[in-house]
Order: structure tokens, then sequence, then C-alpha cells
């Protein structure tokens, strides 16, 4: 976090400076030294009549070090608990350090003192000078905690916990400007994940079972996204809702893409794992919606949170949902794909009427990172976009060829066969009635 690092630095050299120039560099700290040392003798530490040594290298570097300690303890940790405690840790390291160095030093003296080595000698430091300079930080950095930039780490964890990343909230610590907690419109992508069939395993799995398998599936998403720059908005048994785009990004569709096709491959895995555990395989889909939503505080400033609201939360739910019928796992919207259709590979899925606009949407399958389709899966992901060009021009004949060509012998896609049946039904003698009604009804 830059901007604690340097208003620490910032903070501790100007407690440490102020300590150096009149304690040390005007001499304050001698009678003090003195009256330690005497009191050294008479707790016994060292022989009665030992001189101390000081070394004012050992005094002047103390000095800065207590300061940008207790600066950035004070200023980084939001808890005032645990801030008060390093704090008082650093005090006590400091005081005692004094101590230790006379009655080690002054043993070490005693044991190879000679009949003419006259007086034994210890090593003399004073910690006050340390403990003023920490002092001065620690107020210092009081002082900066009760400023919005200062206090910001604080309200993150109260606000949002757990919910993203130590990477993500060093980027919100760093950000410029204020928190948006009173509200701001952002443009970001909303990445919902949801196992579908949980009402099959509930039946065939007992509770213990069930909740644990739940588990790593959001542990598995969860954890995975938040590494990759999500916010967590959202947990539920059956899946979750994260938000790429906070505090700040131009690339939040394109991480949101990235981070779905790796998240696509681990829950892959994962459904492998359980169906060889108890026979019985999850199913899951994700989706993906990019646009405008509004970013501030909800609720109360004690018990709110930090989260998002807009349509975008509804679209990214009927993306998810739309897998399940379409036999697909990773759908993104027509905006998701203008931000970074040039870094995946996608095809072209269905088309429906959005309720509030009444316009036309359309969804992609996100298929690979742009690059990674080889030419014959390439060829036959353009054979399968030009049938769905055709099938929604009503020419379903031709749509049939095209998707005929698109199969892969080696591997089954329900997707394109629902395409096929959605092309088989606008032929003569169906009763469906336009494309978008076929391609509808398979969705």
């Amino acid at each position: 976090m830059r901007r604690y690092l340097a208003a620490s630095l910032i903070i501790g050299a100007a407690a440490a400076g102020a300590v150096l120039l009149l304690w040390q560099a005007a001499g304050w700290w001698l009678g003090p030294a003195e009256a330690l040392g005497a009191f050294y003798q008479r707790l016994g530490l060292v022989p009665p009549g030992a001189a101390g040594l000081r070394s004012a290298l050992a005094q002047w570097l103390a000095v800065p070090v207590a300061a940008l300690l207790v600066a950035w303890c004070t200023v980084d940790i939001p808890r005032p608990a645990l801030k008060l405690v390093a704090v008082c840790g650093i005090g006590f390291v400091l005081a005692g350090v004094s101590p230790s160095l006379a009655l080690f030093s002054s043993t070490l003296a005693l044991s190879h003192e000679d009949a003419a080595a006259g007086p034994a000698t210890f090593w003399l430091f004073e910690p006050f000078s340390g403990l003023a300079a920490g002092a001065l930080a620690f107020l210092g950095g009081l002082a900066y905690g009760n400023t919005e930039a200062g206090g910001r780490k604080r309200v993150l964890h109260s606000l949002m916990g757990a919910r993203l990343s130590e990477a993500t909230l060093a980027r919100w610590v760093d950000a410029p400007g204020p928190l948006p907690l009173k509200g701001e419109p952002r443009e970001l992508t909303v990445v919902r994940c949801r196992i579908f069939n949980m009402g099959e395993l509930q039946d065939k799995l007992d509770a213990g079972d069930l909740v644990r398998a739940s588990n790593e599936y959001l542990r598995a998403a969860g954890e995975f996204l938040l590494a990759r720059g999500a916010f967590l908005d959202e947990c539920a048994p059956d899946g979750l809702r994260a938000v790429f785009g906070l505090p700040d990004s131009d690339r939040a569709a394109a991480d949101a893409c990235e981070a779905a096709l790796e998240l696509r491959r681990r829950l892959v895995n994962l459904s492998t794992e359980h169906e060889s555990r108890w026979n019985l395989r999850p199913q899951f889909g994700v989706g993906l919606a990019s646009g405008d939503m509004a970013v501030g505080l909800f609720g109360s400033t004690e018990s709110g949170r930090l989260g998002v609201v807009g349509a975008l939360l509804e679209k990214s739910r009927r993306l998810c949902d739309a897998n399940e019928r379409l036999g697909s796992q990773l759908l993104i919207d027509a905006r998701t794909h203008q931000l970074a259709g040039d870094q995946m590979e996608v095809r072209p899925l269905q088309l429906w009427r959005d309720e509030t606009s009444g316009r036309l949407q359309e969804c992609f399958e996100l298929l690979a990172a742009a690059g990674e389709l080889d030419d014959e899966a390439r060829q036959r992901r353009d054979q399968f976009w030009q049938g769905v060009i055709r099938l929604r021009e009503g020419r379903s004949l031709e749509a049939l060829e095209c998707f005929a060509k698109a199969r892969d012998p080696d591997r089954p896609d329900p997707v394109l066969e629902r395409m096929a049946e959605a092309a088989e039904e606008l032929l003569p003698g169906s009763p469906v009635g336009s494309p978008v009604s076929a391609m509808a009804s398979r969705a």
C-alpha cells in the first residue's frame, strides 16, 4: 500500500527529526543517561562505580527505527486493539534493550577484568529518545488515521471484510479520490456462478455431504475469483456473484473473461472429483454481463456493506441460468463481447427480448482465449457461427448443413445439438413461427 508507506515514512521522519534535533543534538539525553546509569548501579545490574560507555551511532539509529516502526504499525493496522498491542510491543522491546545491554556488557567486562584493567565498564543505552520518537509517531499516525485517506483501510475492512483479497484492498487504499460510499456510476463486469442440480444433490446425498460439496464449490470459485481481483458481492449455498472493475479497471471485462475460463476448468475438475466420490456430477453454469452499475454503501454506517445495484445483476443471473437450458457452461453478454471480444474466442448463441427495453439481446459462449483454438476447432466454430446466422434468417436447411459441418466427432456438443433442434423446428410443418421463437424455445 504505497499511500500508507509514504505516510508512515513522512510521519516517522518528522518524529525522528524533531527528537534528534531537540533531544540528541541539543544534548538533552545526557542527563537522563547519567541518571539511568546510576539507577542500574543501585539495582545491582552493573558494578558500583562502573563507567557507562555510550555509542552515539546506536542512539541515533534507535530514534528513526523506533519512529518508523511505530508510524507504520499505527497507520497500517486497521484494528485499534491490535494497533495498540503492536506499538506497546515496540516500546517494551526498546525499553528492554537498555538493561539487557548493561547487564550483558558488565558481566562480560568482569569476566575479562584483571588487576591492571581498572574499574569495570558497561554499555549505556538510553531508550528515552527512542520512546519519545515513537510517542510522537504514534500521535501522528492517529491523527492521519482520522482523515479520509488514513482511515480508508479500516472502513474497507468493516464494510467488505473478507470479500476482497489483500491485493485488491491495497488497490482500494491507493486509489485516487474518496471511497464511493454515497453512490457512483461505474462500468463493471458481473460474474455469476451457480450449481443447477442442487435438488438432485439433496435427494441423493446426506446433509453432511451436501454441505461439503456445496462448500467445496464455493471455496473453489470464491477464493479463485478473489485472487484474480474480483469483489465477492454475494455468496449463497448454490452459487455466488463476483464483480470485476473495482476500485477501477479498464480491463474489467477482459480480466473477468480470463478468470472465467480458468474457473470453468477448475470447476470441471471438481465436478469430476465429486462424481468419482459420490457417483453424482454437479452441473454448473457461469454468466458474465458488463455495463453501468451504481456502487455505494447500502444500509447503516455501522452495519451496512459496500455493494453494487443495477439491472446488470438480473442480466447476469439470466445468462447464468441460460447455461442449463442451452447445455453450455460459460456465457457472456454482447457488451462483454464488445469490450473483450478481440482477446477471446467465442461463438454466438441465443437472442431474447429484453423485458425493459424491448430490444433483442444476444449472448455468446466463451470458448477460449484468443489464439488457443487450433485450425480445425476454428473452422468448426466458424461453421457454427454461419449456422446461427442462417437460423436467425429462417434458412433452416442451410443452418442444418452448417451445424453438421461444425460437429466434432470426438466430443459431444450439447449446445450445437440444441441449435440444430431449433433449426429443425423451422422446417415446413413446424408450429414455431419465427427464428427467434425457435431459438428461444431451445434456450
